[in-house]
């Protein structure tokens, strides 16, 4: 048997109501997944920064063990310190 052709049916307004509250989550749902990506990037990019800044100082503190003669001045001088 087959179906009789039925109108649609009416939504009512508790319904009309859910899926008003169901289209605005999945919008915040997707700003927010967005939100996350953009800071999750950014967490990778200031991770790659320090590891590389990491491994140049590691560097230079080699390089400054390694160079007996290395000198090291102070930014400012050495004793008490003078008002102005």
């Amino acid at each position: 048997m087959g179906r009789a052709s039925r109108s649609p049916r009416q939504v009512t307004p508790g319904e009309a109501k859910r899926d008003t509250a169901i289209a605005d989550l999945k919008k915040r749902l997707t700003a927010k997944t967005q939100e996350c990506t953009l800071l999750e990037n950014k967490l990778k990019a200031a991770h790659t920064a320090i590891a590389a800044l990491f491994h140049d100082n590691q560097a230079l503190r080699q390089q400054l063990d390694k160079d007996v003669s290395a000198t090291i001045t102070p930014i400012r001088p050495r004793g008490p310190r003078q008002r102005r």
